[in-house]
């Protein structure tokens, strides 16, 4: 059993990162999931270290993390793509 992930955050402003997350679609979770794992993959050796029951934590930091990147390009982004007038 896997706690809820908004659960985690732990200010606002991180709660609604993870809702965006959320309602983003799949392409956009995709990448947000590919960078928070690119992240842990860097964090390893601290990982190695730290006992599991932190791990979901801190993945989903990183997670929120990547969604503030991501989902801010996306909200800054042109656009072009909506050209379907």
């Amino acid at each position: 059993s896997q706690a809820d992930p908004s659960s985690l955050a732990t200010q606002p402003e991180e709660s609604e990162i993870l809702r965006r997350y959320l309602a983003a679609p799949e392409e956009q979770r995709q990448e947000i999931d590919r960078q928070a794992a690119e992240q842990l993959e860097k964090m390893r050796p601290m990982l190695d270290q730290i006992g599991p029951e932190r791990h979901q934590e801190i993945m989903v930091h990183a997670r929120i993390e990547a969604a503030r990147a991501v989902l801010a390009l996306s909200t800054n982004a042109p656009d072009d793509e909506e050209e379907d007038h």
